[in-house]
């Protein structure tokens, strides 16, 4: 291995390293601080965290929720008609809660995440950096991408009121598609035959994207709207309909309203996430083939190498700020201002920590393990090869840079092999 690719990989090895520790450290501190309020909250109900609830659709008759009310059998109801008008006119919907998860350690479950990916590339060692410089691709980044992306996307969505099962299980999803198509795009850019194919995955990744955000950005704009206007507003005279006007002057402030600044915020989410598309489309589609044109002195074939530690740096500063934004969110009341049966406020299973903890010590241990398992030590560069024949062929392609990504197991025979050949290897 070249000086220049040893300078390379141990700067991605490092920045790696620092990017792990400030990951890990935001998760201890969101942790710490949910703890903190929870002890707070048992002197003060209006300290405990904030959960965000999952819901899902409920029918009945009016003042039977319990099961379906069964048909009258009056004689007067012998039309289609009438049954229809004097049974089914008091059918009503509602929402129920199903679950309740812990806002705080869902956000800190996204830093826990990221964590565990810079580790499992720092384990990696050269098969990480055999990654960057022959196939200009990084899996792992990928891997936690389709996992922590719907994460956080899950806590804003709750953060924004859209709670339905169904709804949430199609943002999920949509994010985790949209990840999928950035891993094709990029898996494919080089190709001779299909390397046009990676712009159109790239451009059709924004679909799932938008597709993601958009029930959220509606949901979250239509709640302020509900809400603006103090006492005048939808949320103050319905709230004074049915608590009356003594208890909203209790509960709220004279002069209450929502700043405008507020309906800003989810706009300046949505524009954190753009940051990660843009690095994309300069790492591998702008800068290999322009960085001349653009006044960038350095070889076009470093471009993905530099994108790398553009996506390093933002794996910290945009989910970071990210991370702790919604975070704040965690202060926001549970009040759960209808204690009826008839609604929707109340109930739902909780999911407790130790649930989160240990699906994180698992998906924890699983990475660290492969990381492991398949780590290339081996300080050699490999590039393609479909077949190994006699020793001297192979030195000879280790010097012409010919071979392929082969297994730890194939790797360490090489080298054994080359370390016979030439003893000044020993």
């Amino acid at each position: 291995m070249t000086k220049k690719n040893l300078d390379k990989k141990n700067k991605l090895i490092t920045y790696n390293k620092y990017a792990s520790y400030l990951h890990l450290l935001n998760f201890v501190s969101q942790v710490g601080l949910y703890y903190y309020l929870k002890k707070e909250a048992k002197t003060d109900s209006r300290y405990e965290p904030f959960d965000i609830k999952i819901t899902d659709m409920e029918y009945g008759l009016v003042g039977d929720w319990d099961q379906m009310a069964t048909l009258r059998g009056d004689a007067t109801y012998n039309t289609l008609e009438s049954t229809i008008k004097n049974n089914f006119g008091g059918l009503r919907k509602r929402e129920v809660v199903k679950y309740k998860i812990p806002l705080a350690l869902i956000v800190a479950s996204f830093s826990f995440m990221s964590f565990i990916a810079h580790t499992a590339l720092i384990m990696l060692n050269n098969r990480y950096y055999s990654w960057i410089k022959n196939y200009k691709v990084n899996f792992v980044r990928w891997i936690e991408y389709f996992i922590s992306s719907p994460t956080m996307m899950l806590a804003i969505a709750g953060l924004c009121n859209v709670n339905e099962y169904s709804l949430v299980q199609n943002i999920l999803v949509s994010t985790a598609i949209t990840n999928v198509f950035g891993l094709m795009a990029e898996i494919i850019k080089d190709d001779p035959n299909y390397g046009f194919m990676s712009r159109i995955f790239y451009m059709v990744g924004f679909l799932p994207f938008r597709a993601s955000w958009s029930p959220i950005i509606s949901r979250f704009m239509k709640s302020i709207e509900n809400a603006k206007g103090g006492k005048d507003s939808t949320f103050a005279k319905g709230y004074i309909k049915i608590f009356g006007e003594a208890e909203y002057d209790n509960k709220f402030p004279q002069n209450f309203n929502i700043p405008d600044f507020v309906k800003y915020t989810v706009y300046g989410l949505y524009g954190l996430y753009y940051f990660f598309p843009v690095n994309f489309n300069l790492q591998n589609y702008i800068l290999p083939k322009r960085s001349k044109l653009l006044g960038i002195n350095y070889d076009p074939e470093d471009s993905y190498y530099y994108g790398e530690i553009g996506y390093i740096a933002l794996s910290y500063i945009s989910k970071a700020t990210l991370s702790w934004l919604i975070f704040s969110g965690t202060r926001r009341p549970n009040d759960e201002y209808f204690n009826n049966t008839s609604f929707s406020l109340i109930g739902g299973k909780k999911i407790k920590p130790w649930h989160i903890y240990t699906g994180l010590l698992g998906l924890g241990g699983t990475a660290l393990y492969y990381s492991n398992k398949y780590k290339l030590d081996d300080t050699i560069e490999v590039k393609p090869i479909k077949s190994l024949t006699t020793n001297e062929q192979i030195y000879k392609s280790i010097k012409d840079d010919d071979i392929d990504n082969m297994s730890d197991d194939e790797i360490r025979k090489l080298w054994k092999k080359l370390k016979a050949l030439n003893p000044e290897l020993q």
